[in-house]
């Protein structure tokens, strides 16, 4: 099933940057991600701790899914 609602915030605060997706769709147990799939893993965590950022990906099944990128303003750029 799709989400019916999709949603991007974002905040520019004087120590760091976040963004924020959230959606409204069949969500997921992080946890039981079959090891096969590396989206996550590496499209998201992986690039975000390259750069000196932080992932946190909140899903409940049933009940949709919030992903949370957060990149110090110290690390833009570097």
């Amino acid at each position: 099933s799709t989400a019916s609602t999709i949603t991007i915030f974002g905040e520019v605060e004087t120590t760091q940057i976040s963004l924020f997706v959230r959606d409204t769709g069949q969500g997921f147990h992080p946890d039981n991600v079959a090891s096969d799939r590396q989206g996550i893993a590496l499209s998201i965590k992986q690039r975000m701790t390259q750069i000196g950022g932080g992932t946190l990906i909140r899903s409940t099944p049933g009940h949709g899914t919030e992903v949370e990128l957060v990149l110090p303003r110290a690390a833009v750029g570097q």
